[in-house]
């Protein structure tokens, strides 16, 4: 980190510059209007006077000590956002820390404070503008909000105006069915994005389902167990039975590397991820794929503790079928 001298007080640069993806959002119109905003807040004032975020402006972390790690990275997250959108220039703003008495004047002030509920936030604008909060992710927010504000009034000024806001649950939760009918790693990762953005904080991905099984764990880049099964031949799908359409992503599913950079977008965005997997019911696919590799390879097997199961050892499995009652295993 490079320190910076000048005005009596001790700060550092954290970051001059960070390159991001294109972001999901149009940025090109405003969202809401000013007062739309407030009316979404739990509290919402305003007073007189403005804020114009300039060159000169900074995001300013108030601690005495560096700051934690996973704090720079939402300030860093959010700096490159606010590039984005041009505000106030497609350069990203520094990002600095020291006491809050060597601020400056349009400034952007981060402060946490632990009294806060989780997730929760408040911005104060005046000559300068703080963001409160109890945590990195509810810093996120509230550096969100703020952008939308901007969007708002669409320039690089804004009223003075004080608004706070809590999140009513605990977990905000999107489920994604991406068994039944595949995504691709760049629209989850959009996805991922856009959720951060309004606010939610979990996604859970429905990875199997009797449309299919839509996610490869056993790369050996990472495959790491010790008994060395490797089920990749179940991977794939068909899409929905009930859909009278052919599926046009048939066969395809991520592969482990495309997992790893969801969950790393996921982790930067601040979006915890559940994987769901639905056995032994919704087990159509893996029945049918099963029966297929079953058939040309009676010799394979795979572990299991610390014992060895034989495809031709193994029962048939009679998978639902048109005309089927259910599923029966013989």
């Amino acid at each position: 980190m490079k320190k910076v001298k000048g005005l009596g007080f001790l700060a550092f640069i954290l970051c001059l510059s960070l390159v991001l993806p294109s972001l999901v959002f149009d940025v090109s119109a405003a969202t809401t209007g000013f007062l739309n905003l407030n009316k979404l807040m739990d509290t919402s004032s305003t007073s007189s006077g403005s804020f114009t975020l300039t060159a000169d402006s900074r995001f300013f972390i108030v601690s005495k000590a560096e700051p934690a790690e996973n704090l720079v990275e939402v300030v860093q997250l959010a700096s490159g956002q606010f590039a984005e959108d041009g505000k106030p220039t497609s350069q990203t703003l520094p990002i600095v820390y020291g006491t809050e008495l060597f601020s400056q004047d349009g400034d952007i002030l981060i402060v946490i404070n632990d009294t806060y509920a989780p997730d929760a936030y408040r911005i104060s604008v005046d000559s300068k503008i703080k963001i409160t909060a109890s945590n990195d992710r509810g810093v996120l927010y509230g550096l969100n909000t703020l952008l939308k504000y901007f969007r708002a009034e669409g320039g690089n000024t804004i009223p003075c105006f004080t608004v706070s806001n809590t999140p009513d649950v605990k977990e905000r939760i999107f489920m994604l069915d991406c068994a039944r009918k595949y995504f691709t790693k760049d629209w989850i990762c959009n996805l991922i994005r856009e959720l951060s953005w309004m606010g939610y904080n979990t996604l859970e991905l429905h990875f199997t389902e009797d449309g299919g099984m839509r996610l490869d764990i056993w790369d050996p880049a990472y495959f790491t167990s010790a008994n060395g099964n490797d089920f990749s031949w179940l991977m794939g799908g068909e899409g929905a039975y009930w859909v009278d359409v052919e599926d046009p992503d048939a066969g395809e599913y991520l592969e482990t590397a495309e997992i790893v950079e969801i969950l790393n977008v996921a982790k930067q965005y601040r979006i915890d991820v559940i994987p769901a997997f639905d056995t032994p019911y919704h087990s159509e696919h893996m029945c049918r794929k099963y029966e297929e590799y079953a058939e040309t390879n009676p010799n394979g097997f795979f572990t299991y503790g610390e014992e060895e199961y034989y495809n031709g050892e193994l029962p048939n499995i009679n998978y639902w079928k048109e005309g089927n009652s259910g599923v029966k295993y013989n």
